[in-house]
């Protein structure tokens, strides 16, 4: 008698069309629209984009944690059990417990009134059920494993006694310290100089290699991803336009705005005048009919005005939003569109 197939494993975070839009005074704003991944237990995905390309936003979303004029729409689940639109004692269960944040600037995140062992503790004696004391001596180990030197007195500092590099491994510590399945990180690196920055790049690394942890990385820095991450979405004017394998993809990529992102790069330049993309990403409260990149794209043609390009799956690891379809040979170049 044959034995019965493994049953397929759940992915840890599937998204499926997910919209945010806002109520404003001067209009409804669509932040978000028709965005859509996968994320598997213990991978790496960077959601990636220039400012206000809705990167922020689709996290928001799914912690539930947009402004009072915000709503999402769509579908989305955490390792099967569904996640947007649960209300808020469902979700104050998960956030902490299961999905760890890190937000960009842990100056403002860190509450300056409190000290570094009370905002580190309370996740766990509130998630967790430990006393004060054993909550202390976890939070003092997971210090350490983010390599805080004398971790045992910057427990008992404020916010302000720390440098910047330090506080964001505080936040880091913090969010790791209930052993969460998914930790999101808001642009991690962006406030702090170079060397901090390498620093935390090897950190995270090391923490999703030891831990197990998978991560949702937000950022806009392609150095960055190609850093920590295994796959990435390029993210334009609130969706979706190009996902795949990051090094295939950074070598390879198949959508003008992604072409864009990587030939001003001024790693590319090689002393040459630094490429940009001209023009500005659309009105969210006006957007085209067409593609939202139109008029900033050089391989841009009549259909790309008047019809939105549908999601397509190119292969089994890449996909994009594009009425366009680059030759092979310069699909490789990086050149600006």
């Amino acid at each position: 008698m044959n034995a019965a197939p493994a049953a397929q494993a759940v992915p840890l975070l599937v998204v499926h069309d997910l919209a945010v839009r806002f109520a404003t005074d001067s209009g409804p704003v669509e932040a978000v629209r028709e965005v859509g991944f996968t994320l598997e237990r213990g991978e790496a995905l960077a959601l990636v984009g220039e400012s206000g390309s809705g990167k922020t936003q689709s996290a928001m979303a799914l912690l539930g944690l947009l402004a009072d004029n915000g709503r999402a729409t769509g579908t989305a689940t955490l390792a099967g059990a569904p996640l947007l639109g649960q209300p808020e004692h469902v979700l104050r269960r998960i956030r902490g417990a299961r999905i760890g944040v890190v937000f960009q600037d842990p100056m403002t995140a860190l509450n300056p009134y409190l000290t570094i062992e009370r905002q580190m503790t309370e996740t766990l004696v509130l998630h967790r059920s430990r006393s004060r004391r054993e909550a202390r001596a976890e939070a003092l180990q997971m210090l350490e494993a983010v390599r805080i030197t004398d971790a045992r007195r910057r427990l008992d500092q404020y916010p302000h006694e720390l440098s910047g590099g330090m506080r964001q491994r505080v936040m880091i510590a913090m969010a790791l310290l209930p052993r969460p399945e998914l930790l999101i990180l808001d642009e991690p690196t962006t406030a702090l100089d170079v060397t901090v920055q390498a620093q935390i790049l090897d950190l995270l690394a090391a923490l999703r290699r030891d831990l197990g942890t998978a991560m949702l990385l937000i950022t806009h820095d392609l150095g960055v991803v190609a850093a920590v991450c295994d796959r990435m979405l390029v993210m334009y004017a609130g969706e979706g336009v190009e996902q795949g394998p990051v090094a295939e993809l950074l070598a390879h990529p198949r959508h003008p705005y992604t072409q864009g992102l990587l030939a001003s790069l001024p790693a590319r330049q090689h002393g040459a005048r630094l490429a940009t993309l001209a023009g500005q990403p659309p009105d969210p409260r006006a957007r085209p009919p067409g593609c939202a990149f139109t008029p900033r794209c050089r391989h841009a043609m009549a259909v790309c005005s008047t019809v939105h390009p549908a999601w397509t799956e190119e292969s089994a690891t890449r996909g994009r939003r594009c009425h366009w379809q680059p030759p092979e040979a310069s699909a490789a170049t990086g050149e600006a569109p």
